[in-house]
């Protein structure tokens, strides 16, 4: 996870079209400007998610996501989801 909650290079604020299975993204808020994912869709076709957050710079996000507040890595989620936050 980035300091913004952003997961596989997809970003908060940004519209990613559900029906598609990978994603390109053309305007990152970081380099590399271009990037290609999965889509949210496609993540979640997943059995197991681990999330692993490593870094203070992070906290703020962290803080967010047990808010329930609607950031990218919220919306991926598997059958068994595990949280790592070192």
């Amino acid at each position: 996870m980035g300091e913004d909650g952003h997961i596989a290079s997809l970003f908060p604020n940004h519209v990613y079209p559900e029906e598609q299975m990978v994603v390109v993204e053309q305007d990152s808020p970081k380099p590399p400007k271009e990037r290609v994912s999965m889509s949210y869709q496609q993540l979640n076709k997943a059995h197991y998610v681990f999330k692993l957050i490593i870094g203070e710079s992070k906290q703020k996000a962290v803080t967010l996501l047990e808010q329930n507040v609607n950031l990218p890595i919220a919306k991926v989620n598997g059958d068994c989801n595990k949280i790592y936050h070192l």
